[in-house]
């Protein structure tokens, strides 16, 4: 059973980190979107807004590919969970584990993009469009 629990807590520190490096991207962004949005508006540099778009897609994506590989961890740990003591070989290969085609589907990476915890990068979004519209006087 030590085996077990070794292997589990191995994927357990996997899924952590990339939970932490979610919520670090999320940070990032706004740190540059905010830079990027203050420095716009003194120069009134179009450019910087630019700056600011490509950031939030950018970080929107690699949110989306850590969520992604984090749900394939989550699904070998419960492969690993269904295994016998004898048969842990401490492997953390995502790739060979079986998924139902339920989980591949929501697996994916548009997906993925879409889930509820993504949503702050279109929020993000449409707040900026939002902002750049009232400075604009429209």
């Amino acid at each position: 059973m030590e085996n077990k629990i070794k292997h589990l807590e191995m994927i357990e520190s996997i899924v952590e980190r990339m939970a932490k490096n979610s919520f670090q991207l999320k940070e990032w962004t706004v740190s540059i979107v905010v830079l990027a949005g203050t420095l716009g508006s003194f120069e009134s540099d179009k450019r910087f807004l630019l700056i600011s778009f490509l950031a939030i897609i950018l970080f929107w994506y690699l949110d989306s590919f850590y969520l992604k590989q984090e749900r394939r961890y989550r699904a070998l740990y419960d492969a690993v969970t269904r295994k016998q003591e004898k048969d842990i070989d401490f492997n953390l290969d995502t790739r060979k584990i079986e998924i139902s085609a339920e989980d591949r589907k929501n697996n994916s990476l548009i997906l993925c993009a879409f889930s509820p915890s993504e949503m702050f990068y279109p929020g993000l979004a449409f707040a900026l469009v939002l902002l750049v519209l009232i400075i604009k006087g429209v």
